[in-house]
Formats: structure tokens, sequence, C-alpha cells
């Protein structure tokens, strides 16, 4: 208890507590995290493109990110932990930082600050902090905004000598400039700097009338317009910004075209991303993320979540309820939270600002890195709506419900990550099993299992070049890497391109790619409980579970740019992951590759050997190389066996009775006796 009584008083109590519970957030199963997303183009662009690729990669609009992320790799290289384990720290502090700028505002609202800090750093809006790699930027130029703002409040509340006022205000300037060059749509937040100075003056000389309140926060905050003003002057007269997102210029010419339009889709989105920052980002992330992890999953996430709450219980509960503390200058409680949710509207609304007029909205699922900015301003909102519920036991049923959600909500998106992650490496794995080497100039269409990646088909490219392309080999000019293995988008705009022929190729920053759909291959996962389909159009392995996709192009799917007498790659388990131990896939991916190079009997000893070790399919559209074998080599009783194998699932059934006709096409004599056993057992049964 004396333990328990002294954590409660002690200082550093609210900077354990911040460790703590982020911990508790962020940390476990962080090493099983894997490139997530943009983060195979980050990784695969430098390693293949060499020094010098990242200052290539961003001189189109923030450079000075090519020197954070040239150093990065220089130190971590491809070993992805360390990213993920840097931006937890950087969030950490930035928490630390968020508690010590409230303290030094309101130095009396110790619990009401350690509980703003506290939500700040678990907001789970922000999705993006599994991509350790690519949004190493963003997290670490909120620790530079928070730091900047800190010493802003610094100079104007201490009794410094001149000396150290301007090393402050120098300070505060400085970090200003950098943080606004790492992450140029965070501009906006140099409104919260004001807010937090009007709150501090607020404190400092709550006597003062009117004229000479804005007097003297014109005086105290008028020097950081050098932050804006340098940063647009350096953006409109010295740089040449020649990406269309973030040219502010193109963005706004849509005035000029439609006036009233373009303020009516600004105002639809302000409200829109107003509200997805300050709301929808506390809830969307559980509802999207939890209901679909596994049971055993959701019993470990709620656990964190108790174990969260349990500390913050024991931290915060006070034996009687407590009235709030009046600030030092004796201001009312209610006066000094009106102040604060207005200042957090309008902190919030300053973030948003900048992301609406370059004509975007802050979507949660795919561009919840807007929303980092926002989201301190926004836990003040919702702390301080909060301090207004009595008695003050309520209060601690809301703040640490809302702190336990947000666990929950950040580790079930950190394990549907992970997972993720995993599908992806263990895809690999078994095409590398079945494609030893690769012809130049083929382009993939990947199929993960339920993995919708979209338009990020980095995940798709990035790990067939790692597998593929010497680094040697990798050719780089024009300021781009020109990979000789290109992947298609989830969409139906690459299956129409497939189908018509066009576009030839795509070239986004420092990669670059040309589109042959002549030597298209198609790879199939349709179920985790399947193995990789490598799509054969003379004889593709569809499942019902295929998407429309799969149905379409499949049939175009060239086995032939697979070199099938090259050795089998070993994969860098830096990137892949340690090898997936022996099991059907294992030998069902020997079997298709020995059945492209027509060894016969390889694949019914395949099939023997496989038996013999205990596995079978899971999905049994994986019977059908061996049944080739088993109709090649006469193998009546193999044939009967699979046959009672797919005896009540009619699609499969059509797709056995197919493969006859299909192999006789091919040049593969049947006898006739198994083409009766055939049609018999295949295509003759009902239905």
């Amino acid at each position: 208890m004396q333990i328990l009584r002294w954590l409660k008083n002690s200082k550093i109590t609210p900077y354990l507590l911040i460790i703590i519970i982020s911990a508790i957030t962020y940390l476990p199963h962080v090493n099983r995290l894997t490139y997530y997303r943009d983060d195979w183009y980050y990784m695969a662009d430098r390693f293949f493109g060499g020094t010098g690729i990242f200052h290539q990669m961003f001189w189109v609009d923030r450079p000075i990110r090519g020197y954070l992320y040239d150093f990065l790799y220089k130190v971590l290289g491809l070993n992805l932990l360390p990213y993920n384990l840097l931006a937890y720290f950087w969030r950490l502090l930035s928490g630390i930082l968020c508690y010590w700028l409230f303290m030094v505002i309101w130095p009396n609202n110790r619990k009401t600050n350690l509980w703003i800090a506290l939500l700040f750093t678990l907001y789970p809006g922000y999705l993006w902090w599994v991509a350790g790699i690519e949004y190493q930027p963003n997290i670490i130029g909120l620790c530079i905004e928070l730091f900047s703002i800190l010493l802003t409040v610094l100079a104007i509340a201490g009794s410094q000598k001149l000396w150290v006022k301007f090393i402050l205000v120098t300070g505060a300037i400085l970090t200003g400039c950098l943080y606004v060059l790492l992450v140029d749509f965070a501009i906006g937040i140099e409104l919260f700097r004001l807010v937090c100075v009007v709150l501090l003056f607020h404190r400092l000389k709550p006597d003062l009338k009117f004229v000479g309140f804005c007097k003297n926060i014109i005086q105290s905050w008028t020097v950081y317009l050098l932050i804006p003003f340098s940063f647009f002057i350096w953006r409109f007269v010295f740089f040449q910004n020649r990406r269309p997102e973030t040219d502010i210029a193109f963005q706004l010419s849509g005035l000029k075209s439609d006036f009233l339009g373009t303020i009516a889709a600004w105002q639809a989105r302000t409200f829109e991303s107003f509200f997805n920052v300050t709301v929808r980002g506390w809830l969307n992330s559980f509802y999207s993320n939890y209901f679909s992890l596994e049971h055993k999953e959701m019993l470990t996430v709620i656990l964190f979540g108790l174990i969260g709450c349990c500390i913050l219980f024991l931290v915060f509960w006070q034996k009687k309820d407590m009235a709030n503390k009046t600030l030092e200058n004796g201001d009312s409680d209610q006066k000094w939270q009106l102040w604060a949710f207005l200042g957090g509207i309008i902190g919030v609304w300053g973030t948003i600002v900048p992301i609406v007029l370059m004509n975007r909205t802050i979507l949660l699922e795919n561009l919840s890195h807007y929303t980092l900015s926002g989201s301190l301003a926004g836990a003040m909102i919702l702390v301080v709506l909060i301090t207004l519920i009595k008695p003050e036991k309520i209060q601690l049923f809301f703040l640490a419900g809302l702190a336990g959600l947000a666990i929950v909500s950040q580790q079930s998106h950190l394990i549907n990550v992970i997972k993720e992650g995993e599908k992806i490496q263990v895809f690999w794995q078994q095409v590398a099993l079945r494609v030893p080497e690769l012809e130049e100039g083929t382009t993939v269409l990947a199929n993960y299992p339920g993995i919708e990646f979209g338009d990020d088909y980095d995940i798709v490219w990035g790990p067939l070049n790692f597998i593929y392309l010497n680094q040697q080999d990798a050719k780089y000019y024009d300021g781009a890497v020109h990979y000789p293995y290109s992947g298609l988008k989830q969409n139906y705009l690459a299956s129409k391109d497939a189908l018509v022929g066009a576009p030839e190729g795509d070239w986004y920053r420092t990669h670059a790619f040309v589109f042959d759909y002549g030597r298209l291959l198609v790879l199939d996962q349709p179920t985790e409980n399947s193995c990789v389909h490598v799509m054969d159009s003379r004889w593709p392995r569809f499942t019902l579970s295929d998407t429309d996709q799969m149905l379409l192009l499949a049939n175009s799917s060239n086995i032939n740019v697979i070199k099938k007498d090259g050795s089998i790659q070993v994969l860098n388990p830096i990137i892949f992951g340690k090898p997936e131990p022996e099991s059907w896939c294992t030998y069902y991916q020997q079997a298709e590759l020995a059945l492209q190079k027509e060894n016969w009997q390889e694949i019914l000893d395949l099939m023997s050997q496989a038996q013999k070790n205990g596995f079978v399919p899971g999905d049994k559209v994986e019977w059908m190389p061996f049944l080739q074998a088993a109709l090649y080599l006469n193998d009546q009783s193999l044939i009967i066996k699979i046959a009672e194998e797919i005896k009540n699932n009619k699609f499969l059934r059509d797709e056995a009775c197919r493969l006859i006709p299909a192999m006789r096409e091919n040049g593969y004599e049947l006898a006739p006796s198994i083409i009766d056993l055939g049609r018999t057992s295949f295509c003759d049964q009902g239905s």
C-alpha cells in the first residue's frame, strides 16, 4: 500500500505510466511484424538502386526525407525490427513531451494532463504505426512538433535570462521548420501552437482585459510566424515541386474553374475529416479489426486491455471523490474547460485545413497518417468533455475504458497486420519451391488469401524481385530502378488492362516496370487452407473461393515463363522469415513442378511420401496433378481413390473431367480404358 501511495504522488509516476501503458499497447509481438505495404518498395528500391536512391525518391516533394532514410538504412539495413522499435520510441517520447507541455500550461491539472498525454499516445485512429519504415518521418515529425511547441511555452512561462529565452525561441523556430520539412501537410499544427500560447496566458494573466490579453499574445506569438512564412517562401520561391499531389498551386486551381463547387467540397471534407479524427478514430479500428480475430486472439487482446485498465485504476482510484482542483490563478473548472474545449476544436481544425485544401479527406482506412497531428488536440477535447462528468469515479471509468479500448484496438490491428505479413511470407516460400527461376519480363498477378491490397501492388512486385532478381543485375537509370519482374494491382483496371493489353508500363518515384501480358503468370492462394496454385492456362486449378479476377485471367497464365530446370531459390530470412515446416504444400509444389517437367512417376512418388508423413490436401483441387499422373500412368486404383475424395463436389468433378480432353489436346496420349474410367468417375456423375 505504501508503494501504491508513493506511486500516486510521485512526480515520476506520469512518465512511468506513459511508458508502461504504451509498451503494453505497441510492443507485444512487435518482433513478428514484417514489411507492410509500401515498406516493400522503400527497401526494394534501396537494395537494388543503391546509395542515393532515397534522395532521388524525395527530391520531387520532401527532399529532407532522403537524408533521413539514407541515414536509417546505413545504420539499420533491411532488418525491420529496429525501425519498428525506433517508431515506438518516437511515439513514447511524443507522449512524454505532451504531458510536459500541458504541465507547463496547467501545472495544477496533473491528472487531466496525464490523461490527455495517455490518450494521445494510444490514439487508435492512426493505423500506419505498423509500417515502421514508410511512416518513420511522420512519427519523428510529430515528436519534433511537440518539442517545438514545448520550447515555445517554456520561453513564455519562465522568468529566464534573456539569453536563455533567446535559445528557447530560436530552438522552437528551428525545430518548427524541421518538422514541416519532414511532414509538410502538418503545417496546420501551427494553429495549435497559438492555442497553447492563449491557454498559457489565460492562466498566467487572467485579469487582463481583452485588448491587453490580445496584445500580450501577439507579442509572444508573432515571432513563430517565421515557421509557416519561411516554409511557404521556400516552397513557392526556391523549391520546384514536381508532384501534383503536393503542388499547392495545382491543388488550388479548382477555385478558378468552379469556385462555389470547390468551396462546397472543402466544407464537406472538413466536417467529415473532423468527425473522423475526433469520434470515428476512437471506434473504427476496434470495429474493423477486433471482430476479424480468432477467439483465442480476442481473449488475448482483451487481456492486454484489462491489464492496462487495472493499472490505470490502481494509480488513479481515490477512496473518496475529490472535486477537481482549480488552477493556481483561481479560475473555475468550467472556465478552463471551456477554453480548452474551444482550443481543441481550433487545434483539430487547423490540422485538417491543409489536407482539405489539397483536395483530400482524412479517411481512416488508408489515410490515417493525416490524423496524427490532429490527435493531440482531439485527445484534449475528449478528456475535457469527460471531466465535466460527475462524480470523479465515473470520469475514471470513462477514461480508463477509452484507454482499454485503444489498447484492444491497436493490439487487434497489430495481430491482423502480423497475420497478413505471415501469409505473404508463406505464399512466396511456396512460390520459390514451385518456380525455380523466371524469365525476365514476367508480369505476375497474385492473389493472397484474405488480403485486399488494391493499389498496394508493392506487396507483389517487391517480394517477387527480392527472390528472382540478383542485386548485381539490377538496372538503374533515369532516376529509377527498372525491374524485370512486374506485378499487377488488385482491381478491375488491372483485369481490363490485361485483357486488352494496355497500358504497357508504370513508373512511380524511383521504380519502373514494363507490363508484358504475353508473359503473364497467375499465382493464386484462394484460402489459407489452400496451397499456392501457379496457374497453367492448359488446366488452371479453380476453386469455389477464387475471385472474379482469377477466373478472368488464369486462362492467360503462361507457364513457360518458368525456367523449370533452375535451382530452388534460397530466401533471405530477414525478409521472408524462417522456412515453414514441411507440409502437404511442400509436396504439392514439387509435384506441380514435376508435372511441368513431365516427370510423371516422381509425382506419384511425392504423393506416397506425403501420405506416409501424414499429409493430406486442405483444398481438394490439389489432387489434380496426382490425378493427371494417374491418368498418364494408367493407375486405376489412384483414379478411383481421387474420385472418392471429390465425389461430393460437382465443381471439382467437372474440373477433373476437363483434364481428360485437356491432356489429350496437349499431346498426352491416354489409354482408352483410362479415358472410360475417367469419364465414368468424373463426367457421368449426377449432380
